[in-house]
């Protein structure tokens, strides 16, 4: 059974705000318990990238193919990220914002 995911509707002027989307951050922190043991080399491009436009560069998955395995293997919970990036498209500054804060997560525990 395939997990029901939220349905965004994005407009021109909305901003990114994380309180705004507590799923997004329960998918967020399991992504990142998932990945915890993983070399962090393009850490957080491979993740934003795959799950923004389902593509990875080859430089990155030569570097760290355990994790661009995992990530588009689609078994990681990454639905309601997917649907955000999906609904934001027309609004660029949101998606800027979306990808920041995600890459910013990610980096996050790499430095830690």
């Amino acid at each position: 059974m395939m997990k029901q995911y939220q349905v965004y509707s994005i407009n021109d002027a909305d901003q990114f705000d994380a309180n705004d989307y507590l799923t997004i951050t329960d998918e967020v922190a399991f992504i990142l318990k998932q990945t915890a043991g993983m070399l962090p080399a393009y850490k957080e491009d491979i993740i934003v990238s795959y799950l923004k436009d389902h593509a990875i560069k080859n430089t990155w998955i030569t570097a760290n193919p355990l994790l661009a395995k995992l990530v588009s293997s689609n078994v990681l919970p990454t639905a309601d990220i997917e649907a955000l990036f999906d609904a934001s498209r027309n609004n660029q500054t949101f998606r800027t914002q979306f990808e920041a804060f995600l890459k910013n997560k990610l980096q996050a525990t790499v430095s830690s």
